[in-house]
């Protein structure tokens, strides 16, 4: 399976949600416009692969699924960690690899 099936949509053009959808979590969680942290990293590696970067894509992609199997996760996704916390151990991560 490909990252991008993984995720939930391809490069070639998923138009079954917008890009505020996957950060604002309406179809996936029915949270009204509480922001989810991983779905902004999922949206930018849509906009990565998009743009023929999908060496970054793939790295976000790989990066985020790391930090939630690791425990890491917000409440929309079972977890108890702020988006703030999500996001610096994303970052960090991110910063270990460059």
């Amino acid at each position: 399976m490909s990252n991008e099936q993984k995720a939930g949509f391809d490069k070639e053009g998923d138009n079954s949600e917008t890009m505020g959808d996957r950060c604002h979590s309406r179809r996936r969680h029915r949270q009204g416009s509480r922001a989810s942290g991983v779905g902004c990293v999922e949206n930018d590696c849509r906009c990565s692969w998009r743009i023929g970067e999908e060496g970054i894509g793939a790295l976000l992609l790989q990066t985020i699924e790391d930090v939630t199997a690791d425990g890491v996760k917000t409440p929309d996704l079972g977890g108890t960690a702020a988006t703030k916390a999500l996001a610096e151990e994303f970052c960090r991560r991110l910063h270990e690899q460059a």
